[in-house]
């Protein structure tokens, strides 16, 4: 119980932030024409103009779990022989050794017997860190930012030994983001590095064959230099936003992890920016839209994901690849009840979700929680997120 403790009060540092995610998943996910903090350099930079004359955010970190791989974190840390296998591989990994392929599916066989209540379901978490710095100068804003997402979804078939879903990701985007306009119709492109690194198992494989999978089949880090370009026409409360994700591009490279001290990156990277030019097919296919009423103390949006996939789904109807039309859509409301109290809700691609935040002398204490979907049709995966969020105010 004690490792518990600890895990579970390293999570919440980490929570300690500026500002997150948790307000746009409490409000269904429909946040791309309300964004109101730093983030808008990478998510939307056409919303620069809405933030004071500098803001700063040296790290803020948002980190969800769902009910699931909480009960298993805790499970695990109570476990004496799951301790002794994780000391076991740290030690050999101190001394420059591997486990072999043979002590690597013991120890797997072991959790999946062990643990089959809470592996048999999907268990999945999520990290998102960010940082930026933009200068606000009423005509035209500049900004810098970063945006590092990690995120794991697992899901094992107990009784075959099996792998059913095992997906890691990490991303990170880095980048320049430039505004412009009048108050009623804001312009932004954003011009981003992407490291991207991704492993995901195949369904049904073995998991005393997972090591050797991995060896066989090592991850890689794919680079790419891309741009995002955006438009905000606000008027009076009203916001309407659209942003082409990847409308600008350059070729992309795949690096090996065992060779990156070797490689000329800067170098590619350089000449990715030197051959960016704009790609049509993603300008039109890549494209979200939002919209927002947002008064003193009260804010109600709406948000498309992928508007060419959702006319498409609209004109064609269902297909084996686009079954659910409302894995599209994002719905929230938010109101300030209180000085110190504001509650959110919201309708994220079907499932209901809810938050809200209260303001202390020093800081502020929010949570959201939110279901969302992993499969191709409404009702199909979903996933139950609970995050936690705190900041201070100096």
């Amino acid at each position: 119980m004690k490792k518990f403790i600890l895990i579970l009060s390293f999570l919440i540092i980490l929570t300690l932030a500026f500002a997150g995610n948790y307000r746009i998943n409490g409000m269904g996910g429909a946040g791309l024409a309300l964004i109101n903090d730093i983030k808008t350099v990478t998510y939307n930079p056409s919303l620069m103009g809405n933030l004071k004359s500098t803001n700063l955010r040296v790290l803020g970190v948002d980190y969800t779990m769902n009910k699931n791989m909480l009960d298993l974190v805790q499970q695990l840390s109570d476990d004496a022989t799951v301790t002794r296998l994780i000391n076991s591989i740290k030690g050999d990994l101190s001394k420059g050794e591997d486990s072999s392929d043979e002590d690597i599916g013991e120890d797997l066989t072991y959790l999946l017997k062990n643990y089959s209540l809470y592996l048999n379901n999907d268990s999945f978490m999520d990290m998102e860190l960010n940082s930026g710095l933009v200068f606000n100068f009423k005509i035209v804003q500049i900004g810098i930012g970063a945006n590092t997402n990690i995120n794991a979804l697992m899901n094992f078939d107990t009784a075959n030994l099996a792998v059913d879903t095992f997906n890691v990701n990490a991303k990170t985007k880095t980048g320049v983001a430039l505004s412009t306009g009048l108050q009623f119709l804001r312009v932004g492109i954003g011009i981003y590095d992407e490291a991207a690194l991704g492993y995901n198992i195949e369904q049904g494989t073995s998991v005393t064959d997972i090591a050797t999978d991995i060896q066989n089949n090592p991850p890689k880090l794919i680079n790419t230099v891309a741009g995002d370009l955006s438009a905000t026409l606000q008027l009076g409360a009203f916001r309407m936003s659209a942003v082409s994700r990847n409308a600008i591009t350059s070729y992309s490279k795949a690096y090996s992890l065992d060779n990156l001290n070797n490689v000329p990156i800067n170098q590619d990277i350089q000449d990715m920016v030197s051959k960016l030019t704009i790609n049509s097919t993603n300008l039109q296919n890549n494209l979200d839209l939002g919209v927002a009423f947002v008064q003193k103390g009260f804010a109600l949006s709406a948000q498309i994901d992928n508007f060419h996939g959702f006319l498409d789904r609209v004109n064609n109807g269902p297909t084996s690849e686009n079954l659910s039309l409302v894995r599209y859509l994002h719905f929230g409301i938010e109101k300030s009840i209180l000085p110190f109290l504001t509650l959110r809700a919201g309708v994220n691609q079907g499932y209901l979700t809810f938050g809200g935040d209260v303001f202390l002398v020093l800081g502020r204490v929010g949570f959201a929680y939110y279901g969302s979907e992993a499969g191709m049709i409404a009702g199909d995966q979903i996933r139950q997120n609970f995050e936690v969020h705190a900041d201070v105010l100096f």
